[in-house]
């Protein structure tokens, strides 16, 4: 749940009002999307399972303090994890000296959610072009000309939603958003009793380091584990 800033950081920079209904927002963002799945019935592995956020450093178990202070005004719970023996409970691993736990975070299965999402707007009559590729977006009065691949669309309004893929066909995007390496691998299904002491509580969790890991056993017990690339490389992908 939340942004990446804090309530003090987004307070700092946009203030009191306006950065504390963003951190709100955030946070009710989370709980905004389990009614969605769950009201629409969208098969997308949901579970809420609670997230532990580990400390890479001594400095930052300090730090968290004030964030998980944050999340409960917000209205989550959690708890610290002060010591390696309290992350031993939520991880099989003496690496983390400490961190805390939010009860009311999730993991969802981002494919399936996404396949739900197709056919839940398929259901509802919208027209589904797969493989197409928008080559250029022009004006055309007051509508806009999408020009793909397979022939062109017009439209009073276009959404693009490509994020970090974002190509020429929205040069102004592309100038602005970049993609981030984020890469993940998956194991052969683990034995019970190796699923269970990666992941006493079947929590999903993340560290604090800029580069951080990110890990969770999944339903068919395989240790889903990521990471993000270094920002040289990072930079050069993104020149390609």
């Amino acid at each position: 749940p939340g942004l990446q800033f804090g309530k003090a950081a987004l307070v700092g920079r946009h203030g009191p009002d306006l950065g504390a209904r963003l951190y709100q927002a955030g946070i009710d963002a989370t709980f905004t999307a389990e009614r969605f799945i769950a009201d629409n019935g969208l098969a997308a592995d949901h579970q809420r399972v609670g997230l532990a956020i580990l400390a890479w450093s001594g400095t930052h178990l300090e730090a968290m303090e004030q964030e998980l202070d944050e999340y409960r005004e917000g209205g989550l719970t959690g708890r610290m994890l002060r010591s390696v023996a309290e992350v031993r409970e939520e991880l099989g691993s003496d690496f983390y000296p400490g961190g805390y736990v939010l009860e009311e975070a999730g993991r969802i299965h981002p494919g399936r959610y996404l396949a739900s999402l197709a056919a839940l707007a398929a259901d509802v009559g919208v027209d589904l072009h797969t493989g197409t590729a928008a080559k250029r977006i022009d004006r055309d009065g007051p509508d806009r000309r999408v020009i793909t691949d397979k022939g062109r669309i017009r439209s009073r309004a276009v959404l693009v939603a490509t994020n970090g893929y974002t190509d020429a066909a929205a040069p102004y995007l592309r100038q602005r958003v970049m993609p981030i390496g984020s890469y993940i691998i998956a194991t052969e299904p683990l034995s019970e009793e190796l699923a269970a002491s990666i992941s006493p509580r079947d929590r999903t969790f993340f560290d604090s380091k800029a580069f951080l890991y990110y890990w969770h056993i999944n339903a068919e017990r395989r240790l889903i584990f990521g990471g993000r690339a270094a920002v040289l490389r990072v930079l050069a992908l993104a020149a390609l």
